[in-house]
């Protein structure tokens, strides 16, 4: 979808709108002992020096295709891009961001479970987990950064 917008100039010129879902991937933190509450983490990935937006952290996941939906297309795009299946947890929310002056990113966020610890990384060059109560937000993506407070404040119930 694209829109009209002016730039400086007052010439029109086309916006581009795409979709974009990424899932905020938790688990919980192997350091916990079993009679506490447990703690989360939160998994981020480096894109690879051959991808566009190189060496930037984010939360995985990619475009929505023509016919599906939102949820349909971060299956796929999590099995494509790291080699494992996921249990969508919960809708955290959307990010309309502008990658350039050309493009509008619609980004949709889920938190989602990883059915397996085994993930082979194939869009992305290296990949960690963060304690969510110490994550370091400014590492990641400005388009993904507003959702680690979402996170905090629906887990760790603080703001």
């Amino acid at each position: 979808m694209e829109k009209p917008t002016e730039n400086n100039n007052s010439a029109v010129q086309k916006v581009r709108e795409i979709t974009v879902v990424a899932a905020a991937l938790l688990r919980p933190s192997p350091a916990v002992p079993q009679d506490e509450k447990p703690r989360w983490e939160l998994f981020i990935a480096r894109r690879a020096p051959h991808d566009q937006g190189a060496g930037i952290w984010e939360f995985p996941g990619g475009k929505v295709e023509r016919g599906e939906s939102n949820e349909e297309a971060l299956v796929r795009e999590i099995l494509e891009e790291l080699s494992v299946s996921i249990q969508i947890e919960k809708y955290l929310g959307q990010n309309d961001y502008f990658l350039t002056k050309e493009v509008l990113m619609h980004l949709h966020v889920y938190a989602a479970l990883p059915r397996s610890q085994n993930m082979v990384l194939v869009d992305h060059d290296a990949c960690e987990w963060h304690s969510l109560d110490t994550f370091p937000t400014e590492k990641i993506s400005a388009a993904d950064q507003p959702f680690v407070a979402v996170l905090r404040t629906l887990i760790l119930d603080v703001k």
